[in-house]
């Protein structure tokens, strides 16, 4: 009787931490991170041996992963997250790399896709997981998973974009790359007119 009990409450702890963050909206992906990390380590939960790993060696023979377990989602119909594609935002030195993997998981019952952002390590966020938008199921695939991502590429107000595509998904190099040219458009080389006419 208690194993039920326990499965109850967490199913109803799974419920309402999803409405918090489908009642977020279009906010600020940047804020409300305790809870975008909720979400996300809820959705990632089966497939987190694929998710951006980083180990550490403490230097005293010790050797640490930066990633802890997830833990599973209580519910009957489990979402399976599908990857839409992985980048490195930069190489800043030999080995040292900075991914973020991008999946997206329908919810049901809510009706409403779920975008998440991983990272190898909590240097950035304070997480290695955060779900960083939403939207509605009828919507098509691409479209909102580009607005999802894209909000997200431009709260950050970074000057620079990301290196590369690290790996593909649902979502090729070419479409990825389009989307970081509507955040960052490149730079239009002018030729130098000197006054000349």
């Amino acid at each position: 009787m208690e194993r039920g009990l326990t499965m109850e409450k967490n199913t109803m702890t799974d419920h309402n931490v999803l409405e918090q963050f489908f009642a977020l909206g279009e906010s600020d992906p940047t804020d409300h991170l305790e809870l975008r990390n909720a979400v996300a380590i809820r959705l990632l939960a089966p497939i987190q041996g694929r998710l951006p790993q980083c180990g550490v060696s403490d230097g005293k023979g010790h050797f640490h992963l930066t990633r802890a377990g997830l833990p599973r989602i209580a519910a009957e119909v489990v979402p399976l997250p599908q990857r839409l594609f992985m980048i490195n935002w930069a190489d800043s030195g030999p080995g040292i790399s900075w991914p973020e993997d991008y999946y997206v998981a329908f919810v049901p019952g809510f009706e409403h896709f779920v975008v998440t952002a991983s990272m190898d390590s909590p240097d950035c966020w304070g997480f290695t997981d955060l779900a960083i938008g939403s939207f509605a199921g009828d919507v098509p695939l691409k479209a909102g998973a580009r607005a999802v991502i894209t909000g997200w590429w431009s709260a950050q107000h970074g000057e620079y974009p990301w290196a590369y595509v690290w790996g593909e998904g649902l979502i090729s190099q070419e479409i990825a790359d389009g989307w970081r040219d509507e955040v960052w458009p490149p730079d239009v080389v002018e030729e130098d007119d000197f006054g000349e006419d």
